[in-house]
Order: structure tokens, then sequence, then C-alpha cells
């Protein structure tokens, strides 16, 4: 999955720690990024349009918390190993569009879609 967003607006500092990005400055306390959250961040110009990574995977770390894992264009000296783990909330808030090829969606999805076929 592609995955287009922000890198810069009000977390940049997250992509410069460990390879491990969280929402910092605003909404960081929040317990779940909303929607209205999202929309207002954009609307204001705080999530901008940036960067595009390849989604490959998710894992949760050790108190269960759930990140996504994006590979980066910028090489392996990177983040680990040229990976970048984003938060679940993170995720939420700087996200501005996933692209994925037909063939990752579900034959019933397809179906919904009007696919013919399912293609």
């Amino acid at each position: 999955m592609a995955w287009d967003g922000d890198i810069g607006g009000g977390d940049k500092d997250g992509f410069k720690d460990s390879g491990y990005v969280r929402v910092k400055g605003e909404y960081e306390d929040q317990k779940r990024i909303s929607q209205a959250q999202r929309q207002s961040a954009y609307e204001r110009g705080t999530t901008r349009d940036e960067h595009n990574m390849h989604l490959v995977g998710y894992t949760y770390d050790r108190k269960g918390e759930k990140f996504y894992i994006l590979k980066n264009t910028w090489g392996k000296n990177r983040g680990i190993a040229g990976s970048y783990y984003l938060s679940e909330n993170y995720f939420r808030l700087r996200t501005i569009s996933v692209t994925l090829h037909k063939d990752g969606f579900p034959e019933a999805v397809k179906t919904k879609m009007g696919s013919k076929n399912g293609r």
C-alpha cells in the first residue's frame, strides 16, 4: 500500500527519533485521533502533503501500541534500516491518502465496488 502523508508539520522531530514516530505537540495526549481532528489539522495546514512511503505492515510494541511500518525512499541510513514505525495516532492524524492496488482488496469488497467479476 502506498502512504502519502506529512513528515514535517507539527511532528517533524518524530522523524529524527529512533524510527518510532508518535504525535508530538498538538493532540499528543489524545487516546485516539478522530476524523474531525485529522480534518482540522489538514485545513489549518498543520498536516501537509509532503512525502510518500510504502506501507509494508504493522506491528505492536511491548505495551501493545500499534505501529504501521513504512519503508522510506531515503535509504537504509534513516529510521530503523530505512523503515519508520508510525504510531496509530500519527497515522490517523498525518495521513493524506493511501493507495491500494485492486488486487489487494478482498473479493467481497471488489464486488461491492461494482467491479466486473470482482476485478
